[in-house]
């Protein structure tokens, strides 16, 4: 095999959210370049050089042992182990800047959010662990007749990416109903038991939505977002004291809901599509939907299935909750008169005495409290360090260089509250920190 063709994504330049640097090779080189590198468990990578435009730059050849054990319609056994193949050049900043003015159209073509169909790359394999980056422009040809081309390749004609259906839409929301979700949360006049599927739109658009979910291919995989999770209970906090609106809501529920949230330690869910005579809808199972259907208020909220990463023909999505944005919480006052301006003036001046929970700043006696309840050690567990053992609920424990972190992180609007706070030592503060990046 004496080249590798690829279209440059996202990844490639590290313009998506992990900053990849990097790109995935495609099935049908894998068994070649295992042989030719002598890649396996106790040789996971070679250095080799990338030459561009004469002068050498290093990268990396790596082979990557992925963790599958996600939820699955197949059982365990049926899952071979995956193994993926690699070129990164993450580590060589000179390689990262070369790569960019090699391809620079591709590059200002992915900046701005648009999909690279016009220019790809050709890694022509000379011999021993040196490569050599050709571009290519394919935008002299009708821009119809590139597509199809791009088209093509995708069927499987001429596999330089993986065999997918691309879907025109990146994202499905769907409005959460009084008939999904469980019984307390119910609004007060609906008398149904509730059923574990959404409604996504008209069956008549079943073949986009199919595509956006690749055909529901059986190794896709789909895990609600944690953090997404407890900032939407924060959000939700005051419609648990609406007595007269739900069927059964008190402070209580919100306590132990919120501490479910908190516990949840696999947030993967099993999805599958069901369609009557006109409508199509997902449904979900196990216990990660049925928490979905505990928490999500009615007509409030919205959940959102996003497409992250594609390879091989199958998919990881992320689902989030978030409140809906067109719903606005109705002033109780509207309308009325709350006194005279120089009552107002007094309220505004009591007002302001209390800490507001939207600033970063931590009073003394919360400190002191925080500082008691986590017995001034480092709370990092699993979420941050992977190699804390999640099964045995290990934690850090350090009780050196600690520091106050806020668990929803402040700029995503996380409040400065007692729950919404823990002790971290600086290294995996720093380590949590960095992956929220």
């Amino acid at each position: 095999m004496d080249e590798v063709r690829v279209f440059p994504t996202k990844t490639f330049f590290g313009l998506d959210k992990a900053e990849g640097q990097c790109f995935t090779l495609k099935k049908i080189y894998y068994s070649h370049f295992i042989n030719v590198f002598n890649l396996s468990g106790n040789n996971l990578q070679k250095d080799a050089k990338l030459f561009i435009k004469g002068k050498s730059y290093p990268f990396t050849i790596r082979l990557i042992r992925m963790d599958r054990s996600k939820v699955r319609k197949l059982l365990p056994k049926a899952l071979g182990k995956r193994e993926i193949i690699q070129f990164s050049w993450k580590t060589s900043a000179d390689t990262q800047i070369a790569i960019r003015e090699a391809l620079p159209e591709a590059f200002k073509i992915l900046k701005d959010g648009k999909r690279n169909i016009e220019y790809e790359g050709i890694f022509k394999h000379l011999g021993d662990s040196q490569f050599e980056l050709i571009h290519q422009s394919l935008n002299q040809k009708n821009p119809n007749d590139v597509a199809e081309e791009f088209e093509e390749r995708i069927k499987g004609n001429n596999p330089i990416v993986p065999s997918i259906r691309i879907s025109d839409i990146n994202m499905i929301q769907m409005n959460v109903p009084s008939s999904f979700v469980n019984q307390n949360l119910k609004l007060a006049e609906d008398r149904g038991h509730g059923e574990a599927k959404l409604y996504v739109g008209p069956v008549r658009r079943q073949d986009e939505f199919d595509k956006f979910m690749l055909d529901w291919h059986p190794m896709n995989t789909y895990e609600i977002d944690h953090i997404d999770l407890l900032l939407y209970m924060q959000e939700v906090e005051p419609e648990y004291s609406r007595q007269g609106k739900y069927k059964s809501v008190s402070k209580r529920l919100f306590n132990e809901l919120f501490q479910k949230v908190e516990q949840c330690s696999d947030l993967r869910v099993a999805l599958s599509k069901h369609t009557d005579s006109s409508r199509y809808y997902i449904r979900g199972q196990n216990s990660a939907w049925a928490l979905l259907r505990e928490i999500c208020i009615p007509l409030m909220t919205t959940i959102a299935i996003e497409r992250k990463e594609v390879l091989d023909g199958f998919a990881d999505y992320k689902i989030r909750v978030s409140i809906a944005k067109q719903v606005q919480t109705k002033n109780p006052t509207s309308g009325q008169r709350i006194g005279t301006k120089k009552r107002r003036k007094v309220k505004r001046k009591q007002k302001d005495l209390v800490p507001p929970l939207d600033s970063r700043t931590i009073s003394s006696e919360l400190k002191d409290k925080i500082w008691r309840r986590d017995q001034g050690m480092c709370q990092a567990n699993w979420r941050i360090d992977s190699s804390l053992d999640k099964n045995l609920g290990d934690i850090c424990g350090s009780n050196e260089n600690i520091e106050f972190d806020h668990i929803v992180p402040f700029s995503r609007g996380g409040k400065t509250t007692y729950r919404n706070l823990q002790l971290l030592c600086r290294r995996h503060n720093r380590m949590k920190g960095v992956s929220e990046i």
